[in-house]
């Protein structure tokens, strides 16, 4: 996954004036099919990729940002686009908030797996607002596409078959957070990542009556430990970007990240 190489320097544009989200849609299906990649599609059939998607759900995530996207049959490759409004539009935003960065992401119908980590990646670069306020800054296509490049990760290094990587675990104690720390994971290459529901010493012992009186319900905690398996090589990135998510999980409590080397790893899971 590179999104330096999804990015279509055709499909920016810059302080438009639309009226509201149907508008928004049509003009990132206007841009997308102006894109080399997809000369080939309808422009109609990506608008309607993109109405399928919102209705199960608005892609306004918050703080001001949509991510529209969309799996269609015939896209040769991931097409990423992005625009900026005017002025703020109704999204049916997640916070109720008008939305006036707009990114769009047309994905190959089969890509599934491809397209969690895309739109992961892209949320998380979404997600600063100081990024966010840059890239409304903008004043031409060009300055938006080099500033969306800017912030875009570069491409880490694929986990080869057979070569050993580092198990990462990451001991969540905030269930907003939980959230955060997954949108990283997949975002990044890994054979596998798993979330193990978790509990203290003290909420099983509470459950035995010798040691009932030490505990009460009150007590009980939000514990989650999301294990992965990720390549040496985005070791250090993937830490960078949990941190990033999470914030300085080192002055406070409520999250805990270990990196272990491996002895053996063999053997692989379904999807």
């Amino acid at each position: 996954m590179n999104l330096r190489e999804m990015l279509a320097e055709e499909c920016i544009a810059v302080h438009r004036t639309l009226p509201d989200k149907e508008a928004v849609l049509r003009e990132a299906a206007r841009l997308a099919a102006g894109s080399a990649q997809l000369s080939q599609m309808d422009e109609s059939a990506i608008l309607d990729g993109f109405k399928q998607r919102e209705s199960l759900g608005s892609t306004g995530f918050g703080k001001g940002v949509a991510i529209p996207h969309c799996r269609l049959a015939g896209v040769p490759r991931f097409v990423i686009g992005a625009l900026t409004l005017a002025k703020g539009v109704d999204f049916d935003a997640l916070d109720g908030n008008p939305v006036k960065l707009v990114v769009f992401i047309v994905a190959p119908e089969e890509e599934s797996t491809e397209h969690i980590r895309v739109l992961s990646t892209v949320s998380q670069v979404l997600n600063d607002p100081t990024v966010v306020a840059e890239l409304l800054a903008s004043q031409t296509p060009q300055a938006l596409y080099e500033g969306f490049l800017h912030h875009a990760p570069h491409k880490g290094e694929e986990l080869p078959p057979g070569r050993q990587g580092k198990l990462l675990m990451v001991f969540v104690q905030e269930e907003d957070l939980l959230d955060r720390v997954l949108q990283v994971f997949s975002s990044i290459s890994s054979q596998t990542t798993m979330i193990l529901e978790a509990e203290s010493p003290g909420a099983r012992l509470r459950q035995m009556p010798l040691f009932a009186s030490f505990w009460n319900m009150e007590n009980h905690r939000f514990n989650r430990l999301v294990v992965s398996i990720v390549s040496a090589q985005m070791v250090n990135e993937t830490v960078r970007r949990l941190e990033q998510a999470v914030g300085d999980y080192r002055r406070k409590p409520g999250v805990l990240i270990a990196v272990q080397d491996l002895f053996y790893l063999g053997g692989t899971l379904l999807p």
